[in-house]
């Protein structure tokens, strides 16, 4: 009587639970990839030397916005997330390129062969784009 229910013919009963072994290993790889190209994508691809500078750093302010950054090369190029642009155009060409980011952090990498009146002419059209939050990266300054 009883063998009747333990053919091979019944029913199964679908699985109620769902692998997560595949989505797991797919995370750790897109979270490897991420880690990778996450240092990556901050630099700009301009070859600039930076000043040194003696003593310590300042405290941090809190600011909110994202940081971005702007290069000056020795010949005084200036080049916004990795367009150069016009020495002879930076006054026109870089204020529209700045609209919208009055709030943000800009980190300026001047190369320290440059005058210092070539970064403050860059300084001086940021200013007046807008921009009030404005980093100088240097090399050599202590925690």
């Amino acid at each position: 009587m009883g063998m009747g229910s333990m053919s091979g013919g019944g029913k199964r009963r679908p699985m109620a639970e769902i692998n997560m072994t595949p989505l797991v290993d797919v995370m750790l790889v897109l979270l490897v990839i991420f880690m990778v190209t996450a240092p990556m994508l901050d630099k700009e691809g301009v070859d600039v030397q930076l000043p040194n500078a003696d003593g310590k750093k300042l405290g941090s302010a809190k600011v909110t916005g994202v940081p971005w950054s702007l290069t000056i090369d020795t010949a005084g190029h200036v080049y916004v997330a990795g367009r150069k642009l016009d020495p002879q155009q930076v006054p026109s060409q870089l204020p529209p390129l700045l609209k919208g980011h009055d709030n943000e952090i800009l980190t300026i990498n001047g190369d320290g062969r440059l005058s210092y009146e070539t970064v403050m002419k860059v300084v001086a059209i940021i200013r007046h784009s807008g921009v009030t939050k404005i980093n100088l990266a240097v090399q050599g300054l202590k925690p």
